[in-house]
């Protein structure tokens, strides 16, 4: 419990908003908790990562989270007034799917998960896949309106948010 938590995030309203909720141990990524649900406001969110009481350090949000949102407030500025201690980052969206993707197979080695806690997240991993097109071919893009892609999405967050040490 004292150890500091980061979030990495997939937003959404209509679609759903899921938070992944990680621990460094050592070299390991911990997964400690994830959540997710849908036709929330950020305040929503907020208050749940208040509930938790975790000692939160960095809050990652996808691209959009510098977007305004109806009330010309973006939820990067919200979580950064809810968190003044923690940092919230913009992680970029890359220019391909599969860039997120392979970001995330890249680390999965190094991820542990609390079975109890990330259960509904790693059932979003195991069911993520590819569209099928009208000839029964897989897509070169993932399905996103399944009840799982948000999950993997906010994985994808923290996947890119690892940035590799260049060679010296």
């Amino acid at each position: 419990p004292n150890k500091p938590v980061l979030t990495y995030w997939d937003l959404g309203h209509s679609d759903k908003t899921a938070i992944w909720f990680m621990q460094y141990n050592g070299l390991e990524y911990n997964f400690i908790h994830y959540y997710e649900n849908r036709l929330q406001k950020m305040g929503h969110y907020i208050e749940y990562l208040q509930e938790r009481k975790y000692i939160y350090t960095v809050h990652n949000i996808p691209h959009d989270g510098d977007a305004e949102t109806v009330s010309n407030i973006t939820p990067k500025k919200q979580l950064q007034a809810a968190f003044p201690n923690a940092k919230v980052r913009i992680i970029d969206r890359p220019s391909k799917k599969l860039v997120g993707i392979n970001a995330v197979r890249s680390v999965l080695d190094l991820c542990s998960f609390d079975e109890d806690e990330t259960s509904d997240g790693w059932a979003c991993l195991c069911n993520y896949a590819y569209k099928i097109n009208e000839s029964g071919q897989f897509s070169k893009e993932p399905d996103h309106d399944t009840p799982w892609s948000h999950g993997a999405d906010g994985m994808q967050t923290f996947g890119l948010s690892i940035k590799p040490e260049k060679p010296k």
